[in-house]
């Protein structure tokens, strides 16, 4: 079972593992990951984890201004994939977007990532603009929106 709650000092240090694993030369340093968390007190910013058995499974960060949600990460570790976990923090996103008052959460994804593509898509994502050269080796990003 995913159980998600905010993210904690003390997760700094599996998230910043996790930023490698999955994003690679675009992965947040362990200092923005701090500073992140840190911004996530108490204002516009939210940043959750999902934990199984004590330690992070996944997490997401997401931003609201105005009536915009802009979701920054959703990670998900490799051997916890398939088992709903990004599912659940998505739903957590807009469920917290929604309750401050935002109309439509944007993201960014990279153009070659098939898998997070079709995962937003069902759930309701479209393709609203595209960011060439956006990531490192030159992947373009993509801007996708959905509205609430």
């Amino acid at each position: 079972m995913t159980a998600l709650r905010v993210a904690q000092l003390g997760d700094l240090d599996q998230i910043a593992s996790l930023e490698v694993e999955i994003f690679g030369a675009n992965a947040w340093s362990h200092a923005a990951v701090l500073a992140e968390c840190s911004a996530a007190a108490g204002s516009s910013r939210h940043f959750i984890v999902a934990t199984r058995d004590g330690l992070v499974a996944g997490y997401a960060v997401m931003m609201c201004a105005g009536d915009t949600a802009d979701i920054l990460r959703i990670a998900v570790r490799r051997e916890h994939r398939r088992e709903r976990r990004a599912s659940a923090l998505l739903a957590a996103l807009v469920d917290i977007a929604r309750s401050h008052g935002c109309r439509r959460i944007v993201l960014e994804v990279g153009a070659d990532n098939s898998a997070a593509l079709r995962f937003y898509a069902a759930w309701g994502f479209a393709d609203i603009h595209r960011r060439r050269g956006y990531y490192a080796g030159g992947v373009d990003a993509l801007v996708l929106n959905k509205p609430l």
